[in-house]
């Protein structure tokens, strides 16, 4: 979560995922598909589990909404839900987005392990070459 509507969830920043906090708690955020259209993605709060015979569903509720959701999500339709906020990894994936970001966290360490494989390479030719020299 970067911000918006569940940035109070979360904090922002943070990310959230996986299985492990009851359905009804502050932590009960569940990323499902739409009914309506299978393309879409939504994310909002669990509000309460029903049980219609053997039927079960989840309601939810956005956030920014007053009112809980005027459709039944089924437990096929759920994507995800969170068992652990990481703190600060989504400030970092942003970071890693940015035209910075990029060169700072990908292109800089790549060029650092290359030239320690040039130097290592090196010192080995060093050691064979005063091997070769010792033995003569």
């Amino acid at each position: 979560m970067l911000g918006g509507r569940h940035s109070r969830l979360t904090g922002r920043g943070q990310q959230r995922a996986g299985p492990g906090c009851p359905l009804w708690s502050d932590c009960g955020i569940r990323s499902f598909r739409s009914e309506k259209n299978k393309d879409t993605i939504i994310t909002h709060r669990v509000t309460s589990i029903e049980k219609v015979g053997a039927r079960t569903f989840y309601k939810t509720k956005g956030d920014a909404n007053d009112s809980i959701d005027g459709w039944e999500v089924s437990p096929q339709n759920v994507l995800g839900k969170t068992f652990i906020v990481v703190p600060a990894v989504g400030k970092l994936l942003t970071f890693a987005r940015s035209e910075l970001g990029l060169p700072l966290l990908i292109i800089v360490p790549s060029i650092l392990v290359i030239l320690l494989e040039i130097l290592n390479i090196g010192s080995e030719i060093k050691k064979k070459k005063k091997k070769i020299n010792g033995i003569k």
